[in-house]
């Protein structure tokens, strides 16, 4: 018996126009690198933001903690700093 992938899908609700897919998309993928400073102290950007385990994963999210925004999305898109802020 074959056994398949099941098909990704958008799963979650979007939040400011950003979908949410039952797997990763790497179609278009990009990153960027974000600093947070808060009265001149560096603060972290925390891990797995837009990662809902065993859901869904926001086409903008992070892995770790290094700053490292990914983009993978199915088709181009135009992310904005806003859109990462309110995931």
């Amino acid at each position: 018996m074959l056994s398949r992938e099941p098909s990704p899908r958008v799963v979650g609700e979007p939040i400011s126009g950003i979908e949410c897919w039952s797997m990763e998309q790497v179609a278009y993928h990009v990153h960027a690198l974000l600093e947070v400073y808060v009265r001149g102290e560096k603060r972290t950007v925390p891990a797995n933001v837009g990662i809902i385990p065993n859901r869904c994963m926001y086409l903008i999210h992070t892995h770790d903690t290094t700053g490292l925004i990914h983009v993978e999305a199915p088709r181009k898109i135009r992310a904005k700093l806003g859109q990462f802020f309110n995931i």
